[in-house]
């Protein structure tokens, strides 16, 4: 048997990488040719708006441009963070990196123009939200209700149910499922963050396109690239950041000038 490596790996890593870089690639291609080139400016229009955060980052890198722009406008926007991220590194004691991810979101926030009231915790265990099938999912919807009921947005960005990490379909099922509930007199908005990286072939065609925008950031762009630093400048001890180490390919479709979200159909 041959034992090949190129640049100190096996031939089958190398050919392993170069496969998912390509896949990977090719589904980020096939993403953008679907886009609807028109940009959703009807989200600059409500005046009290409910970001929903599964971890601290989420919410600047999927919809930092917006939030800025808006916060700029002088909208009312809340951010709910549903954990602390405090698993996002495996070799660090949980809850100082939940301590320092905390201070890192108000650092953040406080540098777009958004108190410290407008932040509301869940303290969710991170990577383990509970889902629809979990037994205790009733009682998550019931506990996030209790806070957006004091806030009454007009509209609820939260992660797109096909968003891939398991968190952010936790959370798009529990606004969904309290919107049903309350009947709330709300639109629902998912908002795009793994799914560039996690989407599978199968599943590019069961989103819903027809209501899928993008929103354009040009002016806020170099804002929002800022603000995705400041969560990721600071390093722990391992000189890894507090939030992780996420793959490169991840963070590639954040150069875009825009940001997708997908607007959700509370009658289905």
């Amino acid at each position: 048997m041959f034992n090949i490596k190129i640049k100190g790996y096996s031939l089958n890593a190398f050919l392993g990488y170069w496969y998912d870089y390509f896949s990977r690639f090719l589904r980020r291609v096939l993403l953008l040719v679907k886009l609807r080139c028109e940009s959703d400016e009807r989200v600059y229009g409500y005046s009290n708006v409910l970001v929903v955060a599964p971890h601290p980052d989420d919410e600047i890198i999927g919809l930092g441009g917006y939030i800025l722009k808006y916060i700029k406008n002088g909208g009312r926007l809340t951010i709910m963070y549903l954990t602390d991220g405090e698993k996002s590194l495996h070799d660090i004691d949980p809850g100082l990196i939940a301590k320092k991810r905390i201070e890192i979101s108000e650092c953040v926030a406080g540098s777009i123009g958004i108190q410290l009231t407008d932040l509301k915790r869940l303290h969710f265990l991170d990577g383990n939200i509970p889902d629809i099938n979990d037994d205790s999912f009733s009682g998550a919807v019931s506990e996030v209700g209790k806070i957006v009921k004091g806030i009454n947005p007009e509209v609820i960005f939260v992660p797109y149910y096909l968003d891939g990490h398991s968190d952010h379909v936790a959370a798009f099922e529990i606004m969904r499922r309290l919107i049903s509930d309350e009947q709330m007199q709300c639109r629902l908005y998912g908002y795009w963050v793994w799914l560039w990286y996690t989407i599978s072939m199968r599943n590019i065609s069961n989103i819903d396109w027809a209501k899928t925008r993008i929103i354009r950031i040009g002016k806020e762009f170099n804002a929002k690239k800022e603000l995705i630093s400041l969560y990721f400048r600071d390093k722990a001890d391992n000189g890894v950041s507090w939030c992780g180490d996420p793959p490169a390919q991840f963070l590639k479709p954040f150069n875009f000038k825009f940001e997708v979200v997908t607007e959700i159909d509370l009658k289905v």
